[in-house]
């Protein structure tokens, strides 16, 4: 339904304002202050008030694949909520995860699953998109497409040339992410595996958005990064001779995807369970998710 261009319009100004604080803390805040509302370690006392309407704080923070459909949910949440203030940081998967284990947090965004040792903490977790991982070269590489193998070689250090995979003769620079994210656990345990190594001189970044410059301004650069993220500052490479789009995704004949998680700490409380049963809501899905990654109903 959507090719790589299509993918690229939808909530434009959202994203480019999520990516810019992809490494640091986004704040949203309501027009209206907080009024009578009491307040528990992360927010989740919040009420519903003398006129019924919902009250009170939610924390978010955790991967920055998440972080701008954890942005747009807020701002139109807190239109039809003028009581409720939310709060959206961008941290990296690891560090949502843990915030909301240790009640610093509501919700732990964050784009891979829970590891077996986090499966213990006591966490929820709500599938609220799904997503892709592409991966990007400057838009003057004339390679279109890697197979599988070569994708792993090149991330490993095993390919070192574009020439080998049918580009031009240039070193290739592998632009990662740091240990905190989400995205690089994906490709380490479902792309190279888990015994594997990245290649040594990988540029490890805290972002997404920090790939994707650093890849686009880099001649033989290739990153890794979600959907949400790609612009026409780089170019998007075919895998196996598939393109990725909402539709090779949801046939599954594009072989890099995963879903993307909000995690609560037990079952969440108003106003938090509020906020997630709009962002799985029909429309919240079909207008907003569905301009970004691939909606999970």
């Amino acid at each position: 339904m959507f090719a790589i261009t299509e993918m690229r319009n939808g909530l434009r100004a959202g994203r480019a304002r999520a990516l810019a604080v992809a490494a640091g803390v986004l704040v949203v805040a309501a027009s209206l202050a907080l009024a009578g509302c009491g307040r528990g370690p992360a927010g989740q006392s919040g009420s519903a008030g003398q006129s019924g309407q919902l009250s009170g704080t939610i924390d978010i923070g955790g991967s920055t694949t998440v972080l701008p459909l954890a942005q747009a949910a807020a701002e139109q949440f807190m239109q039809r909520n003028p009581k409720v203030r939310v709060q959206v940081q961008g941290t990296g998967s690891s560090e949502g995860i843990k915030g909301v284990s240790e009640g610093v947090l509501d919700i732990g965004d964050s784009s891979r699953e829970l590891k077996p040792e986090e499966e213990k903490l006591g966490l929820v977790d709500h599938k609220v998109a799904i997503d892709a991982i592409l991966f990007v070269v400057n838009p003057d590489n004339r390679v279109k497409n890697l197979t599988k193998d070569q994708v792993v070689g090149i991330l490993t250090g095993k390919i070192t040339n574009w020439s080998r995979v049918g580009g031009s003769n240039e070193e290739i620079a592998v632009i990662g992410r740091d240990e905190a994210s989400g995205t690089r656990e994906f490709v380490q345990k479902e792309i190279i595996g888990e015994n594997a190594s990245f290649a040594r001189d990988m540029v490890a970044l805290p972002g997404a958005g920090q790939v994707k410059a650093t890849t686009a301004r880099t001649p033989g650069g290739i990153g890794y990064i979600g959907f949400a993220a790609l612009d026409e500052t780089v170019k998007a490479l075919s895998v196996e001779g598939v393109e990725p789009s909402e539709k090779t995704v949801k046939d599954e004949s594009y072989p890099y995807f995963r879903f993307l998680h909000m995690f609560t700490k037990g079952g969440p409380k108003k106003p938090a369970a509020a906020f997630l049963e709009f962002v799985l809501s029909a429309e919240f899905q079909r207008d907003t998710v569905a301009g970004e990654f691939v909606p999970v109903n």
